[in-house]
This record gives C-alpha cells, structure tokens and sequence, in this order.
C-alpha cells in the first residue's frame, strides 16, 4: 500500500484496509472478552 504512487489505487487499498478492519475489530474484541470469561472461570475452579 505504501509503495504505490497512484492515488486512485491508495484510495482503493485504504477502502479495503478500512473494510477488513472494520470487520475484524468486533470479531477480535468479541474473542478477547470470551478468554477473559475463560480465565476468570478457571481461576475460580482452580481456587474452588
């Protein structure tokens, strides 16, 4: 992305690099709450 000279094309990769992230941020914030609930089961198992 950063090697291209061509506007139109920076446009389009940053059109797709705004799209993948905007895919990919829930799906990891999702993912990131889900090991935190794992951890905290564990530990209260594990302390049980």
């Amino acid at each position: 992305m950063i090697n291209t000279t061509d506007p139109v094309r920076y446009d389009q990769l940053m059109e797709e690099y705004r799209a993948t992230m905007n895919r990919m941020v829930p799906l990891s914030n999702t993912m990131g709450t889900t090991f935190d609930e794992l951890v905290t089961g564990n530990m209260a198992r594990a302390s049980a």
